[in-house]
């Protein structure tokens, strides 16, 4: 289900902009291709979008998501989004130019914090935060092969980040290994392997806080694979559902403990 994540968000962003200007028959496949992604999981097969169903136009509202999308361009329609932008964020506000607040889940983050003296371990995982996010922008950044279509390219450049972040996960496994009894960590992973899934997000979030507080740099890029490089996506990419169950398991806490 993971391999068709990029096509939902891709599918999604394009149907955004084309209702903008309201074509219809576009909006159309585009929801096809979306719920077809959406459903890889149980189908197995993952959809392509064609080229034009990229659209290169977005309205003015996109812009400051996307702003930094290669070849794109920002137009102002008749649209209700359209004009509502205009209205509340006009060009001289801190609004319409600055990135969006980064704000950390107070669950994630006590777990995060719970497991005593971490420094040794926030500084290692400081460092693969970086590492990765410049692996990643190094394939983006190759130019494209002579006899690959922009779809190949895409699966190509998407294969090489999964298999990147594949690695990584291998990293935070590695020390849990046969934690707590021998569980099997992707059924039941240990308290432990939590604590140290929810203090690569707090790091990661952390990071990315203090570099928006310290620059107003918009993102570069957008859509597919490109989402590994947002400067928030690590935790994601390598423990999504490690995650979820610390969420999960705290929500279940507190409803416990709402109990009479």
């Amino acid at each position: 289900r993971y391999d068709s994540a990029p096509t939902v968000g891709t599918s999604a962003v394009n149907l955004m902009a084309f209702q903008d200007r309201g074509e219809t028959q576009a909006c159309e496949r585009l929801v096809d291709i979306y719920n077809a992604a959406l459903d890889a999981g149980v189908t197995g097969e993952v959809p392509s979008l064609p080229d034009d169903l990229r659209s290169q136009v977005r309205p003015i509202w996109m812009r400051e998501r996307y702003a930094g999308g290669k070849g794109l361009t920002f137009e102002d329609t008749d649209s209700a989004m359209c004009k509502l932008y205009t209205r509340l964020a006009p060009e001289s506000t801190p609004a319409a130019t600055g990135l969006p607040q980064v704000l950390l889940d107070p669950d994630l983050r006590a777990l995060a914090t719970s497991g005593g003296e971490q420094r040794p371990l926030v500084e290692l995982w400081k460092g693969r935060v970086v590492q990765y996010k410049s692996l990643v922008r190094d394939i983006l950044s190759k130019p494209q092969p002579p006899l690959l279509s922009n779809e190949d390219e895409e699966a190509a450049r998407r294969q090489e980040i999964k298999e990147i972040g594949a690695s990584y996960r291998k990293l935070l496994l590695a020390n849990h290994d046969q934690a707590e009894g021998g569980w099997d960590i992707e059924v039941e992973p240990p308290r432990s392997l939590l604590i140290e899934a929810c203090l690569v997000y707090k790091v990661t979030y952390e990071h990315e806080m203090a570099k928006r507080r310290g620059q107003d740099k918009r993102p570069t890029c957008e859509g597919a694979a490109h989402g590994a490089t947002s400067g928030l996506a690590f935790p994601w990419v390598i423990a999504t559902d490690f995650l979820c169950r610390a969420k999960e398991l705290k929500v279940k806490q507190q409803a416990l403990g709402r109990r009479p």
